[in-house]
């Protein structure tokens, strides 16, 4: 009973270290990643507006490149 136990959780860590490849694998190949520093504090004043960290600075980017597009910048 024993090894059917450890057999099985072994199936389970392959399948999700699989799965883990695959999707790190699409991220390298579908994303940019990017490093930011702000100052102390940023981060909660950006979770206090609703936003997680990610989706507000990719919203400022978005913004802006929009605007760079239609006034020519």
């Amino acid at each position: 009973m024993e090894n059917l136990e450890i057999e099985r959780l072994k199936e389970i860590a392959e399948k999700r270290e699989k799965q883990l490849k695959r999707q790190n694998e699409y991220i390298k190949n579908n994303f940019d990643r990017l490093s930011i520093t702000a100052p102390k504090g940023t981060k909660e004043k950006i979770k206090d507006l609703g936003f997680s960290i990610n989706e507000y600075i990719n919203m400022l980017i978005e913004k802006d490149l929009e605007n760079r597009e239609n006034t020519g910048k």
